[in-house]
C-alpha cells in the first residue's frame, strides 16, 4: 500500500500557493482600480538613506558610544 499523506501535503501546498497568488492579485488590481497609479510614495526613511549616500556618508560606520568602555 501506498501512503497517501505526501500526495496529500503535494496538493494542500499547492492550493494554498494558488490561492495566496490569486488573493494578491486581487490585491495589487484592486489598488491599482481605486488609486489609478501602481507608483509607491517615498517614505522619510528612503530620503534619508538616499540623502546620506549623496552626501557620501554612508560608507562611514557609525559612531557607537560603548558604556563598559568609560572605566577605561
Amino acid at each position: 500500500m501506498a501512503d497517501p499523506l505526501p500526495q496529500a501535503m503535494a496538493l494542500t501546498a499547492i492550493v494554498i500557493t494558488f490561492g495566496v497568488t490569486a488573493f494578491l492579485l486581487a490585491l495589487a488590481y484592486r489598488s491599482r482600480r481605486l488609486l489609478g497609479e501602481d507608483e509607491v510614495q517615498d517614505d522619510v526613511e528612503d530620503r534619508r538613506i538616499c540623502a546620506e549616500r549623496r552626501r557620501g556618508s554612508w560608507d562611514a560606520p557609525p559612531e557607537r558610544h560603548d558604556p563598559l568602555e568609560e572605566d577605561e
